[in-house]
């Protein structure tokens, strides 16, 4: 006979760890955006040593595409956190269960590695096509094929937790919220 899944409920993961995972995934999401916000401001460093002109660098705004890019990126690395925490030590009796707990612990951080190597990846060529004196702008080389990096990494983790939970509701209520945050941190 096969056993149904449980709903995803806060009393399932316990109370402490399901508040403090949003909490470390907010923080994570504005420590990364940060961080993101300061490597693509870093492009115009090659204009001002050249020109020796340092207000374009000082001065430098992101447009709307790169910078919700930012905020929905820096929000789903902030969920991979989220669904590390919720998805550690979580009691369970049945070993098959323990296991795709522990599956859906470690593919978060794996996610986040790969997505982030990724992103470096695309910081580099777009640095290195600034710095040879060729202009490269992202929104129109890719357009909105980047918003599918975020997207994926917010399904994948919610697609880890619902071998274990049952998560229609969760995942309407969750996916307002990442397009929200998201458009916080922009």
């Amino acid at each position: 006979m096969r056993k149904i899944k449980s709903k995803f409920q806060i009393i399932e993961i316990g109370k402490f760890r399901f508040y403090s995972g949003i909490l470390i995934g907010f923080g994570y999401g504005f420590i990364i955006n940060i961080l993101l916000r300061l490597l693509t401001k870093t492009k115009d460093i090659t204009y001002a040593i050249v020109d020796g002109n340092w207000t374009k660098f000082l001065n430098s705004e992101l447009t709307f595409y790169n910078s919700f890019l930012i905020g929905l990126i820096a929000a789903s690395i902030g969920f991979c956190f989220t669904t590390y925490i919720w998805m550690s030590n979580i009691k369970v009796k049945n070993r098959k269960e323990k296991l795709k707990t522990q599956y859906a612990q470690i593919n978060a951080i794996f996610t986040f590695g790969i997505i982030f190597l990724v992103l470096l990846r695309f910081y580099q060529i777009y640095f290195q096509f600034n710095f040879d004196g060729f202009s490269l702008n992202l929104e129109e080389e890719y357009g909105i094929f980047l918003y599918f990096l975020p997207i994926y990494m917010f399904m994948n983790n919610w697609n880890n937790i619902s071998r274990i939970y049952i998560v229609k509701q969760p995942l309407l209520i969750s996916t307002m919220i990442l397009i929200l945050f998201g458009l916080v941190l922009s």
